[in-house]
């Protein structure tokens, strides 16, 4: 990212990870899609274009459903 200390991102980015995967709810729907054999990915990107990473990730995952964060 520009003008951005890249271990203060990846400081950031860890943090926000580690939130997701200790969340309560998420990790509620996570069982129950599990249950359902449906597949949930949590992914973390970043990039200086918001369009141009949703799309990148979208593509990458081959994703039905993408739920943007900022």
């Amino acid at each position: 990212m520009f003008g951005a200390n890249q271990k203060m991102v990846e400081a950031q980015v860890a943090r926000k990870k580690e939130k997701y995967m200790n969340n309560e709810d998420i990790a509620r729907t996570f069982q129950l899609y599990k249950s359902e054999k449906v597949g949930l990915k949590i992914d973390l990107a970043l990039g200086s274009s918001l369009k141009a990473v949703a799309l990148k990730s979208a593509l990458k995952l081959k994703a039905t459903w993408l739920i943007l964060d900022r």
